[in-house]
């Protein structure tokens, strides 16, 4: 397989507080089989450069078989899992709304630009790639083409544009099987082995509330890492989105204090 050009900047997970709470307890960051996401163009088998002609032409039966093996040839062992390049501008509303639980989540930046975090964790970080028509990039390719893989798992319609994704795609043959465990027995789910100190920065989606970023923030202090701290708002003269920090490096002292006090006392 043809390696992608890494995107090496600073990206952005989307998630709910219990996931992040669960990327620390696991140490893990979950990844999606090629063939389990979302949109029916993403990684889809329509997307497979065939003679559909004749395909479209057989027996239902017999066609699904022929394009059903030619995608798993080629998807079965891909995992992605997504970030996003931007997390404040406009477009970035509907990442917080669709993937952030509807404002009340968070997102957490990881830099790639840092060649130990790539070597690490073995990860290629690649700008998705937009297209007017999917139709004419799969025209473009064969059943054989080296660069298949990477157009299945980085090409996706226009409409998905304002996401600004950056998708992290493993290859299974690649990963040594002590780095990762199967989720269920489907195999379209892993949990990869992932060091949350690599996390940067960590910013509050506008509904959460002090309580909930405590416990996040707790978690952090567990480990000994302090990212900074963040929570988006709405400027009530410019309605614009942004993120502020009032209060949070107060809150994390504070926590970081007292679970201290505790720990010396002999509490867990």
């Amino acid at each position: 397989m043809i390696e992608p050009d890494l995107y090496l900047g600073k990206a952005y997970k989307f998630c709910s507080l219990s996931a992040l709470c669960k990327i620390f307890e696991n140490q893990s960051l979950r990844f999606s089989r090629g063939d389990d996401l979302k949109d029916v163009y993403e990684l889809s088998p329509f997307l497979m450069p065939l003679n559909w002609d004749e395909i479209v032409n057989l027996p239902r039966e017999a066609g699904n078989a022929i394009v059903e093996d030619a995608f798993k040839r080629v998807c079965s062992s891909l995992y992605i899992t997504c970030f996003a390049k931007d997390y404040k501008t406009t477009d970035s509303h509907l990442m917080w709304g669709h993937y952030a639980d509807s404002h009340r989540g968070c997102c957490f930046e990881l830099d790639f630009s840092a060649a130990n975090l790539r070597e690490q964790h073995g990860f290629y970080p690649v700008s998705v790639a937009y297209s007017d028509c999917l139709l004419t990039e799969r025209n473009k390719r064969t059943d054989d083409s080296e660069d298949l893989p990477i157009f299945l798992a980085s090409y996706k319609s226009k409409v998905w544009e304002y996401e600004q994704e950056v998708r992290l795609v493993l290859v299974d043959e690649g990963l040594a099987k002590e780095t990762y465990k199967s989720v269920d027995a489907s195999g379209k789910k892993i949990d990869v082995d992932f060091e949350p100190k690599s996390i940067k920065k960590v910013v509050f989606g506008a509904k959460t509330s002090v309580d909930e970023m405590a416990g996040v923030t707790l978690a952090f202090i567990k480990v000994g890492h302090k990212p900074s701290f963040s929570r988006m708002d709405i400027d009530p003269l410019t309605l614009a989105f942004s993120d502020k920090n009032d209060h949070l490096d107060g809150l994390f002292e504070k926590l970081r204090s007292d679970y201290s006090s505790q720990t010396e006392a002999g509490f867990p």
